[in-house]
């Protein structure tokens, strides 16, 4: 018995030292389609609890058996297996990872759920369906007329946008208090319009309508277009529940930018453009009567003069009538490891308007970073520095006689 039970023993010590022997050293390097170093690929050998990751070159070493399969994945990627086949050289080349993923909303309960199942009107808008093929010089211009169900009206025809948006129609608390509430990366934003005190001087409203006659610009203009990555809007009653009182009028839910995995991308982008009036408005011409009710009969030879020789004005071309310029320049750097990912984005605006003396400009730089401390530990950074200017001109109500339009 003792005998029998020793052989036993020398040959699974046998059998095991065979096995253990034919594991070898096992080299090779993980790229991309276009032969870029994926540094930070997980290559784990198949059924068994070995493993490691490419280093900045991208490249491995481990030890397998021949027989083997070796499993490489990373962000962004699809997961490939690798049958090893007596090869001490394995060079991978990941494809692009391309899932297709339930369409999810954000909430403010720090969850996502699927569209089916969430009790909010919800509109989505992806970075595509925002900004196009030309990027729009400001957020709320790139709304207009692309939320179902949303009423997105413009205050004036001056640039650096003044948008009024109502998701759940118009509240008898004044405009203000039906504008949507606003969030940016889980961050209320103001969107409030601030007086310029132009229409005190042409007594165009009085009290708390006063701001609303200044034709102001919204701060959301100061957010860039490009940096969105997706926007929620949430236009049901249960809004309020989630976010409060401030929601309302609905919930409108940014999501900016972040740094994907893999090879550093550079982006470079410039958007040229022009603007003119479409139509005018137009109105009565001037008569011998209306000239003689609003001013004097002594000016009607003026008025067949001016008639006669061509030098009658129209004056909503002369006002209106300029040619509007249109340039965006941004550069976005995006990339990052497994551990580390960043995007970076600064970009340079400036539009004119069809009025003299009326323009936009914002130069802003955003920088998107997360970092990865461990498993149960991980921080993201999101900081964003915005210089505009805007010039809204001398235009709107005018109860006064010295506004231009």
């Amino acid at each position: 018995m003792n005998r029998k039970l020793l052989l036993s023993l020398w040959l699974f010590l046998g059998l095991f030292g065979v096995a253990f022997a034919q594991d070898q050293e096992i080299t090779g390097q993980v790229t991309d389609s276009q032969g870029t170093n994926i540094p930070g690929a997980s290559v784990v050998l198949k059924g068994r609890s070995i493993g490691t990751n490419t280093d900045a070159s991208g490249n491995f070493k481990l030890n397998a058996p021949p027989t083997g399969t070796l499993v490489i994945s990373f962000i962004g990627f699809a997961t490939q297996e690798v049958a090893i086949g007596n090869r001490s050289v394995v060079n991978v080349t990941l494809a692009d990872g391309n899932q297709q993923l339930d369409e999810v909303i954000v909430t403010g309960l720090a969850t996502s759920v699927k569209r089916s199942n969430s009790a909010n009107a919800v509109g989505s808008l992806s970075a595509k369906q925002l900004t196009g093929i030309t990027t729009p010089v400001t957020t709320d211009g790139a709304m207009q007329g692309k939320l179902a169900g949303a009423n997105i009206q413009s205050n004036g025809s001056v640039p650096g946008g003044g948008f009024n948006v109502q998701l759940r129609g118009v509240s008898t608390l004044g405009s203000s208090a039906s504008q949507p509430l606003y969030i940016v990366d889980g961050v209320y934003i103001d969107n409030g319009q601030y007086s310029v005190g132009r229409s005190d001087a042409n007594k165009a409203g009085a009290g708390s309508s006063t701001a609303s006659q200044d034709n102001n610009a919204n701060r959301l203009a100061d957010l860039n277009p490009d940096d969105i990555e997706s926007m929620e809007v949430l236009k049901g009653s249960s809004a309020a529940a989630i976010y409060g009182t401030r929601a309302n009028a609905g919930v409108v839910i940014i999501t900016t930018k972040r740094g994907k995995g893999g090879r550093t991308n550079v982006s470079f982008g410039q958007d040229l453009g022009i603007s003119n009036a479409y139509s005018y408005f137009g109105g009565a011409d001037w008569t011998e009567q209306k000239l003689t009710d609003f001013f004097s009969a002594a000016d009607i030879p003026k008025l067949q003069a001016a008639k006669q020789n061509g030098t009658y004005t129209d004056w909503e071309k002369v006002i209106y009538g300029e040619t509007g310029s249109i340039k965006n320049t941004h550069l976005s750097i995006t990339g990052g490891n497994e551990k580390t990912k960043f995007y970076v984005n600064g970009s340079a605006a400036n539009e004119t308007g069809i009025i003299k003396n009326t323009a936009f400009a914002r130069y802003s730089i955003r920088a998107n970073i997360d970092h990865k401390l461990n498993n149960w530990i991980d921080f993201g950074i999101s900081t964003n520095y915005v210089n505009s200017n805007n010039d809204r001109g001398w235009t709107g109500n005018d109860n006064s006689s010295i506004n231009y339009g």
